[in-house]
């Protein structure tokens, strides 16, 4: 049995390849821009296949916000007499 992954990487892959193909036969056939058409498509379907699998089971979470340090009785009359208040209020 195949994990999802392994599962994605597989069919879209496969399918990838039947594209390319695809386009390899009508390339052969004298079919020029279809053929262009089929393998380019090939490749972008390779390229979300491979981003499908990495990306596949992550969560993007964002990370907890970490307690704030409390500012320093020094600090907060510092920053008062920079802003020009009374540093004992």
């Amino acid at each position: 049995m195949l994990s999802r992954r392994e599962r994605i990487a597989v069919e879209g892959f496969l399918l990838a390849l039947f594209v390319a193909a695809g386009g390899w036969v009508a390339g052969t056939q004298g079919y020029g821009r279809t053929a262009q058409v089929l393998l380019c498509t090939s490749l972008l379907i390779g390229l979300v296949t491979a981003y499908r699998t990495v990306m596949d089971g992550l969560v993007l979470t964002r990370t907890p916000v970490s307690p704030r340090i409390p500012v320093s009785e020094e600090v907060r009359r510092h920053a008062a007499r920079q802003a020009g208040l009374d540093p004992d209020a």
